[in-house]
């Protein structure tokens, strides 16, 4: 017995999985029975409401932009700011990604911070409060890094008080981020 655990302690050696870990294991996922490398090599297949390898429904509902899944769908399964709303008959709207959200509570989706409705014109709004605030000695020229919650592009861009804008589609749903880490 104890010859055959010595000789399971090199199985799978220099075998190192997939792009994402360097391991020697494996997961099956539980959706579809299928062994992957690692999670994300699972979740690299195209991610759908049914499980494209078994057929298995993963949600009732399902939102295809923040890749979101939940069997609940009733009211009870909903945050309970959005519970009271309903209970006070505040008004409340569904995002472009069908999360239901009270209007007084935000612009971004709770989920997946992405903006929920056209904010081009408020984007040209914070533009011109941008150009019209002058920014504090010491912050002149400050450069800060950022990910853009809409479009998920990462830039380093020149820091101002009023906000953060992203290059890449002109949003100003960002956050300041930690520089990239350049290999050596």
């Amino acid at each position: 017995m104890e010859a055959l655990a010595v000789e399971r302690l090199d199985f799978g050696k220099m075998d190192y999985g997939c792009k994402h870990y360097s391991r020697r294991c494996k997961i099956r996922a539980p959706c579809c029975n299928e062994i992957f490398g690692c999670r994300h090599c699972h979740n690299d297949s195209t991610v759908t409401k049914v499980c494209s390898n078994c057929g298995v429904n993963m949600g009732e509902y399902f939102c295809d932009i923040c890749k979101f899944y939940d069997d609940d769908v009733r009211l009870a399964s909903l945050d309970p700011a959005i519970r009271l709303a309903y209970a006070i008959n505040t008004f409340v709207w569904k995002t472009q990604c069908g999360i239901t959200v009270p209007s007084v509570m935000r612009y971004a989706c709770p989920i997946c911070s992405k903006s929920a409705i056209d904010m081009s014109k408020y984007w040209r709004t914070m533009d011109d409060e941008v150009a019209a605030t002058l920014m504090p000695e010491n912050y002149r020229g400050k450069k800060v890094w950022i990910l853009c919650n809409d479009c998920n592009d990462t830039t380093e861009v020149i820091f101002h008080v009023i906000g953060q804008k992203c290059g890449h589609c002109n949003s100003y749903n960002t956050r300041t981020i930690a520089p990239p880490v350049c290999p050596q």
